[in-house]
C-alpha cells in the first residue's frame, strides 16, 4: 500500500473551539508543510563578518500568520483580557466584549504569555480537530 495515494490533496478545511484561560478560540488546522511554510516565512536570513549565514525568527512575521489561524473568540471581555495582560479599564465596562479582529488577534498572540505556543500545539494536532467534527456529528 501506497501512503502517497491516501494522503487528502489538500488541507482539510476543519475548525475547533478551544477554552484557553476563561474564553474561547476558534482556530483552524494546519498541516506540517503548511506549518513549516509559515514558520519559513518568518525566517530570515543574515551573514556574520565571516560569511556565516544565520537564520532567525521574525516574531512579528511568526505571530501575524499565528493570528490567521485564530478564526474568532468567545467570551474574551475587557475584565477577562485585564486578568492576561497589564491593561487599564479604568471606567471602562469590565463585561464589555472584546470584538475579534485580525489586528487583535496578533496583538492577544504577542502580549499573553504561553498562548503562541498553545496555539502552535492545538492547530498542528489533527487528532483534536477529528475528534471535535466526528463528535458534532454525533450531535446532530
Amino acid at each position: 500500500m501506497e501512503l502517497t495515494r491516501l494522503l487528502e490533496n489538500k488541507t482539510p478545511d476543519l475548525t475547533i473551539r478551544v477554552e484557553f484561560k476563561g474564553f474561547e478560540l476558534e482556530l483552524a488546522y494546519i498541516d506540517k508543510p503548511g506549518m513549516e511554510a509559515l514558520v519559513g516565512r518568518a525566517k530570515t536570513r543574515t551573514w556574520d563578518r565571516k560569511h556565516q549565514m544565520a537564520e532567525t525568527i521574525d516574531e512579528k512575521k511568526l505571530v501575524q500568520g499565528l493570528a490567521g489561524l485564530v478564526k474568532g473568540w468567545h467570551g474574551l471581555t475587557l475584565g477577562r483580557l485585564a486578568t492576561l495582560l497589564p491593561i487599564d479599564i479604568t471606567g471602562e465596562n469590565a463585561d464589555a466584549p472584546v470584538s475579534f479582529t485580525a489586528e487583535n488577534a496578533a496583538v492577544l498572540i504577542a502580549q499573553v504569555y504561553g498562548l503562541d505556543d498553545f496555539i502552535i500545539e492545538t492547530v498542528t494536532d489533527l487528532q483534536l480537530f477529528r475528534s471535535e467534527t466526528l463528535a458534532g456529528e454525533a450531535k446532530n
